[in-house]
């Protein structure tokens, strides 16, 4: 099995909105994962105006070049083994939408050059 060195970046801070992380994509970054549930979760925000900034996050990232995967996380929220409370996964949260993302990411990011 070749191990890949692509490095990993989170580009989002606590109470940061979608639209600042996105500006913050280092340049190179060739996969997102979006999470698309709960950005606007305070009910300070109209579903239209949610709908609004994730529209814009995409077409920035993607006229980057930067091939979007939703995190879908939602459905791993659906299964209350896997969450801490309505909008939070748990630890087996966690590792079971890792588990649904890898095959996607393994996917976007192509096979591994013959060097590395």
């Amino acid at each position: 099995m070749c191990m890949s060195r692509t490095p990993v970046n989170r580009a989002t801070h606590r109470g940061d909105c979608c639209i600042g992380s996105t500006l913050r994509v280092p340049s190179g970054t060739k996969i997102v994962i979006l999470a698309k549930e709960g950005l606007y979760g305070n009910n300070q925000v109209s579903q239209l105006k949610a709908d609004e900034g994730m529209n814009t996050v995409e077409t920035k990232l993607k006229s980057r070049g930067i091939t979007i995967i939703p995190a879908n996380a939602g459905v791993v929220l659906q299964n209350p083994g896997f969450r801490i409370d309505n909008v939070h996964l748990n630890a087996a949260g966690h590792k079971d939408l890792a588990t649904r993302l890898l095959p996607l990411v393994i996917r976007a990011l192509g096979s591994p050059s013959p060097s590395g």
